[in-house]
């Protein structure tokens, strides 16, 4: 067994090595990993254990706390993400090895964004993600929808709603522009614009990723960010106006991106994680013919550890109030609360 330990200068040899396995997302790309630095400050490490022929890898995070020490997170602000591995053995010794180096750092806890099955990691939470599996006919793919899905298109397109795929900086900006409304509307702090302006400087612009507008009347009413990495794609943030909801914007803009990863050869689409709360998120996604799976998060923790308990109804609470807070109050909020929540 060797242990390497991989620098962002060798990031070609990263996103190689990660490719050369089966179980990899966009949220192994050393560009994710990137934006996630640049944004937030967090110190990186890519870690991979070689076997002969096998090897497991995985990309791991210090997100500091404000109170307690540091945690260890593989990876923060991803859907899913855990190690990558071509044989249990190879994933054995680097999760030995992580455990390790968790307690050398003082983490209080270390948390995979799945479920490896090691069994000094207990699951923790759990959420749903939608998988679609692609293919050159777009015509059997949207005969695979649900038939109110497929209504909505149509309506959208008949109303007159134009999707439009595009990896301008001014995109970004309208999506950007969206995002931060709709998170108001949810009671929830929008990301840093920084983050997203990562997003276009390391993702869009190279050309991994691009931003679909859905506009009416010559306003944009919709929008969505898409990321792809090897041959899989996933559709990670969506944001639209309230009063356009009956236009059925949000269903062209998805099968615009759809139609663009099926007919450029990507294998499968992510439509992303989602919260086992959120029924109306749920039903959404049902509608597009996808393989619904369970993601279950897992952590190893110190001892000494002390986990704070939030309930529903706390969220609830706070939520209520950040629904009436002015927009610039969240802005900030959200610029510095997500660096400790990662």
């Amino acid at each position: 067994m060797t242990i390497s330990l991989y620098t962002p200068r060798e990031s070609d040899a990263w996103d190689n090595l990660i490719l050369s396995a089966n179980d990899y997302s966009f949220f192994h790309s050393f560009a994710w990993a990137k934006v996630i630095a640049m944004t937030y400050g967090y110190p990186l490490s890519y870690i991979a254990v070689r076997d002969g022929e096998d090897f497991a890898a995985i990309p791991i995070m210090t997100v500091p706390n404000i109170v307690f020490s540091a945690k260890g997170v593989c990876l923060p602000f991803s859907d899913s993400c855990g190690p990558v591995f071509t044989s249990r053995r190879a994933l054995n010794e680097l999760m030995t090895y992580v455990l390790k180096l968790a307690q050398a750092r003082n983490w209080r806890k270390f948390e995979l964004r799945a479920d490896c099955a090691v069994p000094e990691l207990k699951g923790y939470d759990r959420y749903f993600e939608h998988v679609l599996q692609l293919s050159s006919d777009v015509e059997q793919i949207f005969a695979s929808f649900r038939s109110s899905t497929r209504r909505n298109i149509e309506k959208a397109l008949r109303e007159g709603v134009e999707a439009k795929i595009s990896n301008s900086a001014d995109s970004m900006e309208a999506y950007y522009w969206l995002h931060c409304r709709t998170r108001k509307r949810l009671g929830v702090p929008p990301q840093p614009k920084s983050f997203f302006c990562n997003i276009y400087k390391h993702v869009v612009q190279p050309g991994n990723g691009f931003i679909v507008k859905a506009c009416y009347r010559g306003k944009t009413i919709a929008a969505a960010v898409f990321l792809h990495f090897g041959e899989t794609s996933v559709y990670k943030f969506g944001a639209s106006l309230p009063d356009s909801a009956h236009l059925r914007p949000n269903n062209l803009v998805l099968w615009k991106g759809i139609r663009w990863y099926a007919s450029h050869g990507f294998k499968e689409l992510s439509l992303g994680r989602t919260d086992s709360e959120d029924f109306g998120l749920m039903q959404f996604k049902n509608g597009w013919g996808g393989r619904c799976r369970e993601i279950v998060y897992s952590r190893w923790q110190a001892q000494e550890c002390f986990q704070r308990k939030f309930h529903t109804s706390h969220f609830q609470v706070l939520s209520s109030i950040m629904k009436v807070l002015p927009l610039p109050i969240l802005k900030m909020l959200g610029t510095v609360a997500y660096r400790f929540f990662g």
